[in-house]
């Protein structure tokens, strides 16, 4: 997503920075723009915003668990699994002679 920096007519000596509206809206998020007479994006409504990425942080900390424990189960039966290789090799390290 791009942002810009701009300035408004009548603060023209103070820059900000925003979304461009036209991008917000091709995401889908029309709930997080206003629009113009002729239903064109014209504007982002920034104070809405918020509730949109709290809902998207959510999402991604419910999917970094989830990965977080397939991780740590995984990491398990490789421990065991070392295990069970470094027995069987000193099991039959005697065999050798």
């Amino acid at each position: 997503m791009i942002t810009v920096q701009y300035s408004r007519p009548k603060t023209p000596d103070r820059n900000e920075i925003g979304y461009i509206a036209e991008e917000i809206d091709s995401l889908g998020l029309t709930n997080l723009i206003h629009y113009d007479v002729e239903g064109l994006p014209d504007d982002v409504k920034y104070d809405r915003m918020v509730l949109y990425l709290v809902e998207i942080i959510k999402m991604h900390e419910k999917r970094f668990s989830k990965l977080e424990s397939q991780f740590s189960n995984l990491k398990s039966k490789h421990e065991s699994l070392m295990q069970n290789q470094r027995r069987g090799e000193s099991d039959h390290s005697g065999l050798e002679k």
